[in-house]
C-alpha cells in the first residue's frame, strides 16, 4: 500500500481491498497524494491480533516543514492465498486527504487544498487573498513562511477538522492549527478557513485574515503562544501594515469609555469572549505592539517577537530593545485614553 500511495497509483491500491468499501478508500489516499504532493508517505502496521491494527501514515506536505501523523483502524481478510484489506475505519478527521477527494491549488508560497468540485468561487476569492497576504506578511517580516491552506466545504466539515467542540469556531474566519490536530512538536502546521465566513468578508477583510494567521505560522506559536496579547497583536500589526490597512479601534473606544483605562493587557480568558468584547481585546492587543513599532521601529518589533518565547520574557526583550515593560505600559494606557476622548462616539 505505501507503494501504491507513493506511486500515486489509485488502480494498484484498490487490488489490495476486499470491499467496495475498502477499494474506495484506498484508491482516494492514492490519488490525493498526487493531487495534494504528498511527500515521504510511510505506512507501518501496528498488529492488535486477529487480522486487526492500526496502520501508522506519516507523511509530509509539498515543500512544507514538519511531519503529520495519524493511525487508521484496519481489518484484513484472507482471499485464497492473498491477505486483503476488509475494512479501513474513519481515520482522524484532521487527516482528511484519507477520506475525502481533494483539490489543490498552489501560488507563491501557497497551498490551498479544497473539497473536489465544490465552493469554487469561495476557493478563488481565497486563492486570490492568499496572493496579497503572502506577499504583505513578506514586506514586513522579510520573508513569509511556505503555508497550507485548507478550505472545508460546509461548516460541518470545518468544524471536523478542527475537532471543535459545539460552535467552538463558528465566528471565526480562519484558524491556524498542526496538520494531524495533535499538539506534537515538529507537527506541520495547517490555516483552515471558514467557509461560512468567507461570502460575508470583503477582498481586504480575507486578506487581513489569512495575513495574520499567517504570521502565526512564520513563529510557529501555535502550540504556544504565551503571551496572548503579543501573539496575536503582532500577527494583526504585521497583516495591517503589510497590506498597507490601519488598525480599527471602535469596540475599544467605546470599552475604555465605558469602563476605563485597564491596569494590564489582556489575559487569555479575554480571548475567549465573543461579540464587541472579543474585537476590543484583539484591537487592544494590536494598539500595544503598534505601541511598541513607534518606539522600537518594525524592524525592532519583529526582532522583539522573536526573541520572546513564554510569557515571563516580554519585560527582558524590551529592556533588550532600550526600553523598559514600565514605559511601555505607561505608554499603551495613555494611548487608551487619548483614544476613548478622541474617537467619535458611535462610529
Amino acid at each position: 500500500m505505501q507503494e501504491a500511495v507513493r506511486a500515486g497509483d489509485p488502480t494498484a491500491a484498490a487490488r489490495l481491498a476486499g470491499s467496495a468499501s475498502a477499494a474506495r478508500r484506498l484508491r482516494l489516499m492514492a490519488a490525493n497524494r498526487s493531487e495534494l504532493d504528498l511527500r515521504d508517505v510511510v505506512i507501518r502496521y501496528r498488529s492488535a491480533g486477529a487480522g486487526a491494527g492500526d496502520w501508522e501514515v506519516t507523511w509530509r506536505t509539498g515543500r512544507l516543514p514538519g511531519t503529520a501523523r495519524v493511525s487508521v483502524p484496519v481489518t484484513f481478510a484472507a482471499d485464497g492465498g492473498r491477505v486483503l484489506v476488509a475494512r479501513l475505519d474513519d481515520p482522524p478527521t484532521s487527516a482528511w486527504w484519507l477520506h475525502e477527494r481533494l483539490d489543490s491549488t498552489r501560488g507563491p508560497g501557497w497551498q490551498l487544498v479544497a473539497a473536489s468540485g465544490s465552493g469554487r468561487r469561495t476557493a478563488r476569492a481565497v486563492g486570490d487573498a492568499l496572493d496579497r497576504s503572502h506577499a504583505a506578511v513578506g514586506d514586513v517580516l522579510g520573508e513569509a513562511p511556505g503555508v497550507l491552506v485548507e478550505l472545508p466545504p460546509d461548516e460541518p466539515t470545518y468544524a471536523a477538522l478542527l475537532a471543535a467542540r459545539g460552535d467552538e469556531y463558528a465566528r471565526l474566519a480562519a484558524v491556524t492549527t498542526t496538520v494531524d490536530g495533535s499538539a506534537r512538536p515538529g507537527a506541520g502546521l495547517r490555516i483552515v478557513v471558514n467557509p461560512a465566513q468567507v461570502p460575508q468578508m470583503d477582498r481586504d477583510g480575507l486578506a487581513v485574515v489569512l495575513a495574520h494567521e499567517m504570521v502565526h505560522v512564520a513563529v510557529d506559536d501555535v502550540l504556544a503562544p504565551e503571551p496572548l496579547w503579543l501573539s496575536e497583536g503582532f500577527a494583526d500589526y504585521v497583516a495591517l501594515r503589510g497590506l498597507g490597512l490601519t488598525g480599527r479601534t471602535t469596540s475599544l473606544a467605546a470599552q475604555v469609555r465605558r469602563h476605563g483605562v485597564p491596569e494590564g493587557l489582556p489575559g487569555r480568558r479575554a480571548f475567549q469572549g465573543r461579540g464587541d468584547a472579543l474585537e476590543a481585546t484583539y484591537e487592544s492587543a494590536w494598539l500595544a505592539a503598534a505601541v511598541l513599532a513607534a518606539r522600537l521601529g518594525p524592524r525592532g518589533l519583529v526582532e522583539l517577537r522573536s526573541g520572546v518565547h513564554g510569557r515571563g520574557q516580554v519585560a527582558e526583550a524590551i529592556a533588550r530593545a532600550g526600553w523598559s515593560r514600565r514605559a511601555f505600559m505607561e505608554r499603551w494606557r495613555h494611548r487608551l485614553g487619548r483614544l476613548a476622548a478622541t474617537a467619535p462616539v458611535g462610529s
